[in-house]
């Protein structure tokens, strides 16, 4: 993560916090203002103002006559019986409240927020545990080892958050005796960032606990005790690109999936922008050679829905020469064939496309080869 990066994501957390903070204590103030009493005009009756001894007889509207003495005695009455709600103050005490943490809370995030990024990591993370090291022995995964790990950091406090916005939204449901568009509009308000900090909240512990250890030769997941082998020679991997709300830049989802076993999911809650690259590069550098050597053999490779051999690149639309094809690139989440002469792309999504740098870099070599020879 650049540093850009970094501080374009604190300064939208600072910024974040306050707006809800604000939003929340505007509103919050407008529900412990006391209501005022009702207020009454002049008796009528039919729009002629009446006087002591006079009576209102009512002809249609479904109304019950009123004599002018009836009318003053329930006028003194209701406003005798009229009291404020207390559980509008009360609301609006709790909104302020909590719009003071958000803002807060924003703040502090955004100060405190260090940079997750594999700089970082590598910096803090403590020696390969014996467990894990010996594990990678057994399969043969070399050293250069890279820890990476999801913590659960701040995610408590999101929590929390999410609880308070889920009371305010219930209190605002039942409590108030207020009424109206500012009373729909909190509601709403309030309900929505529960959702979203509930939302957060469960995606980081979706994550958490999960250790990665990236050998040269393979990757050794970790989830709580359980640790699962990935060999290069032996692993598919597939990505997809998440461009998520208020992020700085995407965020990478992985699968993967070694001959036989299961599928493991690498949540983009785990942040892997620095460590998923170098991943994808050790697990392209292992897997070209023996890849190109399976082509020069005789053998399709496939790719998804590309299959590749020495003579050409097949594709779902029909098979391409190799000096005919121009390029095969990654773009906006897509990989994009073109073919001399062509106005447009054959696309396909990333996601569908295995092993996706392996298959660029081994079109690439294949092509330039030919393109040489031709």
């Amino acid at each position: 993560m650049s540093s850009a990066d970094n501080k374009q994501g604190r300064l939208a957390r600072i910024v974040w916090g306050l707006v809800v903070g604000l939003v929340l204590v505007g509103i919050g103030g407008w529900f412990t203002q006391p209501d005022s009493p009702p207020t009454y005009g002049a008796i009528e009756c039919d729009g002629e103002v009446m006087g002591p001894g006079d009576k209102c007889v009512v002809i249609r509207g479904g109304g019950e006559d009123f004599t002018y003495e009836s009318e003053q005695a329930r006028r003194a009455s209701t406003l005798a019986s009229w009291r404020d709600e207390p559980g509008d103050e009360l609301v609006g005490w709790v909104l302020i409240g909590a719009g003071a943490l958000a803002a807060a809370a924003g703040v502090v995030a955004g100060v405190r927020r260090k940079d997750t990024g594999l700089r970082a990591e590598l910096a803090a993370m403590p020696a390969v545990p014996p467990e894990v090291a010996a594990f990678a022995a057994e399969h043969g995964f070399g050293g250069r080892s890279l820890t990476h790990r999801a913590e659960t950091n701040g995610v408590w406090g999101v929590l929390i958050a999410g609880v308070i916005f889920a009371a305010v939204t219930f209190a605002l449901l039942v409590g108030p005796g207020k009424d109206g568009g500012w009373l729909i509009l909190a509601v709403l308000f309030c309900g929505a960032i529960a959702l979203m900090c509930f939302g957060q909240a469960g995606r980081a512990f979706i994550a958490a606990r999960t250790d990665l250890y990236l050998f040269d030769h393979g990757l050794v997941h970790a989830r709580g005790d359980v640790l699962t082998a990935f060999p290069w020679r032996e692993t598919q991997i597939r990505r997809s690109v998440v461009k998520e709300r208020d992020a700085p830049k995407p965020a990478f989802r992985y699968w993967l999936q070694r001959t036989g076993g299961p599928t493991v999911e690498l949540h983009p809650r785990l942040e892997l922008d620095e460590f998923g690259p170098e991943m994808e590069q050790r697990f392209t550098v292992e897997r070209v050679p023996v890849d190109l050597d399976a082509i020069v053999a005789g053998h399709q490779v496939q790719y998804g829905p590309f299959a590749v051999d020495h003579a050409a690149l097949t594709t779902r639309k029909g098979i391409i020469a190799w000096s005919e094809l121009r390029a095969v690139e990654l773009q906006n989440g897509e990989v994009r064939v073109w073919v001399f002469g062509a106005d447009r792309a054959e696309t396909v999504e990333v996601s569908k496309v295995p092993d996706v740098f392996v298959f660029l870099a081994v079109v690439d070599a294949l092509r330039a080869v030919a393109q040489r020879a031709s």
